[in-house]
């Protein structure tokens, strides 16, 4: 199963009720948020509709790890920490593993579902455009990975 990384870019002034309904559905309340979703039909529909706002790819191993590393937390914005992965019989590289083959599983440790990240370093070239048209709205491929590491 392959992960996408949706990370939102655009905020929610003067936009239609069904795309912020879309966004709250996916988790992306805020800018610079990022998600990891499976890549289904289901999540492919939602893209189709928030693609104005958002900006998304297939998300490699060494980009997953450093977010997952750096970026994960625990609901009321705790650090994942030693004490955390003992309790749940996880170590860092099962944790990867896991949210990999089975998210939700993981999100039923406690894991928070999205990745706060800061701006892009050296900014972003245009949230007004598509990727395709040098842009940096929606489908951007394995290029969504550069984008990543940028932003953690």
């Amino acid at each position: 199963m392959t992960l996408i990384a949706i990370i939102r870019l655009r905020g929610s002034a003067k936009k239609p009720t069904e795309i912020n309904y879309a966004l709250q559905i996916m988790g992306l309340t805020r800018v610079n948020h990022c998600v990891l979703l499976e890549d289904n039909l289901y999540t492919r529909g939602q893209l189709k509709k928030v693609k104005d706002y958002v900006t998304y790819g297939e998300i490699d191993q060494p980009t997953l790890k450093t977010l997952v590393e750096k970026r994960l937390r625990l609901h009321g914005d705790k650090k994942v920490t030693e004490e955390f992965l003992k309790l749940n019989k996880l170590t860092p590289e099962t944790l990867i593993t896991t949210l990999e083959k089975d998210p939700k599983k993981v999100y039923s440790y406690g894991v928070k579902k999205l990745f706060r990240l800061s701006p892009a370093s050296k900014g972003l070239k245009s949230i007004k455009l598509g990727f395709a048209q040098k842009g940096d709205l929606g489908n951007r491929g394995k290029e969504i990975n550069v984008l990543l590491n940028k932003m953690i």
